[in-house]
């Protein structure tokens, strides 16, 4: 929806809408995030502050923890040849701390989900790393 909503807006005004920038804070961030992965070539950039939990660019992981069945589910392969042109700006806080609804989900989910903002941090700059 989003990208039609973009499309529209070009149509309507002088604006470039090839490519965009996209910004989103926390639940926003996640869908910044995951959207890199399902349109990267539709993305100049993201900016991705206090996103409450990243996808990891990790096939042992299920979809939204990881990218296991992303082809499955999506229609489409993770391009990581397009990844690698989209720049991502991370923001995260050093005190960030785990309320107590990301505290419960944990124990749901168990040490894949919800950690410190900080180690998010560190797993998104792994993954990252990892995929080139």
């Amino acid at each position: 929806m989003l990208l039609a909503i973009v499309d529209e807006v070009a149509e309507r005004f002088p604006v470039e809408s090839e490519q965009f920038y996209l910004h989103g804070f926390s639940g926003g961030g996640q869908f910044t995030h995951r959207l890199r992965y399902l349109h990267p070539d539709r993305l100049a950039a993201a900016s991705i502050p206090a996103p409450g939990r990243i996808t990891q660019l990790d096939d042992s992981l299920p979809w939204w923890l990881g990218t296991k069945g992303f082809e499955e589910k999506f229609g489409q392969p993770v391009d990581f040849e397009a990844l690698r042109r989209v720049p991502i700006q991370l923001v995260v806080g050093p005190d960030g701390k785990l309320p107590n609804r990301c505290r419960q989900q944990r124990e749901r989910l168990g040490q894949a989900a919800t950690r410190e903002r900080f180690c998010w941090a560190q797993t998104a700059r792994r993954s990252l790393n990892l995929s080139g």
